[in-house]
């Protein structure tokens, strides 16, 4: 990016190319590790079914992706390009949370498959959902006590983290960082469509949330201004945390500790 952006000053397109070099480094370092375990079979079985399992999960990413971007559009729209740069500011700090959701996402996956043949994965799954509302609760709690601190203070009386004029959205980013805690308990209840291969129900979640979060913005940013886009990314992410764990709970129950699980959520 420094290279293209800012040497080469190609804007745009060259943030495209510093994706596609990053990209093609990554493909080049993975690949000692898994050139192993390629070979050259066709199995159509195997490609149908795997059609089957994986393509619902392409209006499962736009529905996702809807209700991370479309706030952007309609910020813009209703309250000018100004006040999308001081929304996205603020926003992009409350991406603390989601860095650590993505990293455990990214190690989630594999192990809640490798466990799921044993008896005990329910219960060991109910565990993980109370080790991450203490984790994860833990990180919403210290950025909401201290990010205003964090961000005003002037560092080395030569610079802030965010500069002063986009001071008064710091109080976005707690809410922003709480959409993001219900995304990782949606996160968390993904095995169950996994394990029993119905990922066709996954668009629903993310759907609902995506519908939800295109009405809200439509309705709240013209009463209450900024703070509707607030809101609706709030709203969107717990319905699709609710709806989840009200359909995986139905098709391949976990054992949840209400008590200690409800501890941990209401703290």
């Amino acid at each position: 990016n420094f290279l293209f952006v800012v040497k080469l000053k190609l804007g745009v397109p060259g943030i495209l190319y510093a994706n596609i070099v990053a990209a093609a480094v990554n493909l080049v370092m993975m690949f000692p590790f898994t050139w192993k375990f390629l070979a050259l079979v066709f199995n159509r079985r195997l490609l149908k079914e795997m059609f089957k399992f994986g393509l619902p999960f392409l209006p499962n990413g736009i529905a996702y992706m809807t209700i991370e971007m479309i706030d952007r559009f309609l910020v813009t729209k209703y309250l000018g390009k100004d006040i999308l740069a001081f929304y996205h500011a603020n926003y992009k700090f409350a991406s603390v949370l989601l860095l650590f959701i993505v990293g455990f996402r990214n190690a989630w996956q594999p192990f809640f498959l490798k466990v799921s043949k044993q008896a005990e994965a329910p219960a060991i799954y109910s565990k993980v959902l109370r080790y991450y509302l203490l984790a994860a609760g833990g990180i919403i709690i210290f950025i909401t006590l201290f990010v205003k601190n964090l961000l005003t203070h002037h560092y080395f009386n030569s610079f802030y983290l965010l500069g002063k004029d986009y001071w008064l959205g710091i109080d976005f980013i707690p809410w922003i960082i709480l959409s993001y805690f219900f995304f990782g308990i949606y996160t968390i209840f993904t095995p169950a469509f996994y394990i029993q291969k119905r990922s066709q129900f996954m668009v629903l979640f993310t759907g609902a949330g995506a519908i939800f979060n295109i009405l809200c913005n439509l309705w709240l940013l013209p009463e209450i201004g900024i703070w509707g886009a607030v809101v609706a990314t709030v709203l969107a992410y717990l319905i699709m945390a609710l709806s989840i764990v009200v359909v995986s709970q139905k098709i391949y129950p976990v054992p949840i500790d209400l008590l200690k699980s409800g501890i941990l959520f209401l703290l």
